[in-house]
């Protein structure tokens, strides 16, 4: 009896079960969850991951100025956490003081990206700390990049870049 059930506990550990989902599948199984048609996504990431010894697949991805992140189990293909954020908080507050545009503030960030364009960036104004800031991220060659530009002076604040496999 011991010997049946450590067989079961093996099968049932997902760190040794070489059959897992396909990039592919997890990005159909967040998109039909969130109810998106592929043609609507202007970014996506896949990163598969060891997460608490579960084999998951984070899938982000981004629909005009909602940003959605799902995390799938790669073996089972079993959302275990969603979250979608509005981006964009136009508020009046945050538009009034904008002197730079939003075409500007991307300008200004795919000029630090050699070779990255419009269908890499993802950009929204937000108001912190009474001040309006552009934030976004460009993905590009594998490269997410992560920044704060200043939408009064078009001053980048703060600047990140991370491989996406990180």
């Amino acid at each position: 009896m011991p010997w049946e059930l450590r067989d079961v506990e093996e099968k049932q550990d997902p760190l040794r079960n070489t059959s897992i989902i396909s990039e592919e599948e997890a990005r159909s199984i967040a998109l039909t969850d969130a109810q998106v048609e592929a043609e609507a996504v202007t970014n996506i990431r896949i990163k598969f991951t060891v997460d608490d010894g579960r084999q998951v697949y984070d899938v982000e991805f981004y629909v005009t100025n909602q940003e959605y992140d799902y995390e799938i189990d790669a073996v089972t293909g079993e959302i275990t956490e969603k979250d979608m954020e509005i981006e964009n908080d136009f508020g009046s507050q945050a538009t009034s003081d904008a002197s730079v545009s939003i075409e500007e503030a991307k300008k200004i960030a795919l000029d630090k990206v050699p070779g990255a364009t419009e269908k890499d960036i993802h950009i929204g104004l937000d108001y912190e700390d009474g001040k309006s800031l552009y934030e976004g991220t460009i993905f590009y060659e594998q490269i997410e990049y992560e920044f704060e530009i200043d939408a009064q002076d078009g001053k980048i604040w703060s600047w990140e870049a991370e491989s996406i496999w990180d």
